[in-house]
């Protein structure tokens, strides 16, 4: 199992991803494949993050089986994040 610490890490990772490419969607087995995760860790990392409400699903098929799932970064998670891109590199609106 991994630590609290390299699960935070992941999420970073894919949360990178969802940003970079935003407003594409990604199979969640496309986004474990970026991560490098399993794909079965980086679904339960994706469900933690919808229910952060950082990420958004679109299911295929009956979501019971959870299975051709699209994720993609939320509007409001995607704005908070330009902002902090923002203020990084020194541009203040």
């Amino acid at each position: 199992m991994l630590s609290k610490e390299k699960l935070q890490e992941v999420k970073g990772e894919i949360l990178g991803l969802l940003y970079k490419h935003y407003p594409e969607r990604f199979f969640t087995n496309a986004v474990a494949k970026y991560a490098e995760r399993d794909e079965e860790l980086v679904k339960r990392l994706l469900f933690e993050l919808l229910k952060a409400k950082l990420v958004e699903m679109e299911a295929q098929g009956e979501l019971a089986s959870r299975k051709r799932l699209k994720w993609c970064m939320t509007r409001a998670a995607k704005a908070t994040y330009d902002r902090k891109q923002k203020q990084e590199k020194g541009e203040f609106s």
